[in-house]
């Protein structure tokens, strides 16, 4: 490997793991969330859809990180090509 691919691939590799370490926070706020507001819903029903809302935000921003990590692993997956190898292996 080149110094520039190793650099690329730190970078990427340290990149994914932030993320993953935000998705990991954010999944447990969610369930700490919804396991306080449970219990609360079920006393005040009318406030069910302020919950919904909260949730679907949670669930949204997840999905959208788990597409960046997809997205960061095609990148390293094209930084990781030799020069004499094709793009098929992507």
């Amino acid at each position: 490997m080149t110094f520039r691919q190793k650099i690329g691939r730190i970078l990427f590799v340290s990149g994914t793991l932030i993320v993953l370490c935000i998705l990991i926070a954010m999944a447990l706020a969610v369930g700490i969330f919804m396991q306080e507001r449970t219990t609360r819903m079920l006393a005040k029903i009318p406030d069910l859809w302020s919950t919904a809302a909260i949730l679907f935000i949670g669930i949204a921003v997840n999905a959208f990180c788990v597409y960046l990590l997809v997205q960061v692993k095609k990148l390293d997956r094209k930084l990781m090509l030799g020069s004499d190898e094709t793009a098929t292996r992507l």
